[in-house]
């Protein structure tokens, strides 16, 4: 876990959205994932439960 992963978590829970988030963090949407699945596994959890068109 480190700050990036961190504030990345912080900016996907504002939009709720990757690729908004990623245009926020001027990052791609696969890049966006990858920090977000690398958090889940430092925390050993699930912090999205990902659908088609949201985030919940």
């Amino acid at each position: 876990m480190n700050i990036k992963q961190l504030h990345s978590f912080l900016i996907l829970c504002d939009e709720l959205h990757y690729g908004r988030a990623a245009s926020r963090l001027f990052i791609t949407q696969p890049s966006l994932s990858q920090q977000i699945k690398q958090l889940e596994s430092s925390l050993k959890t699930i912090l999205f439960k990902r659908k088609v068109e949201e985030l919940n």
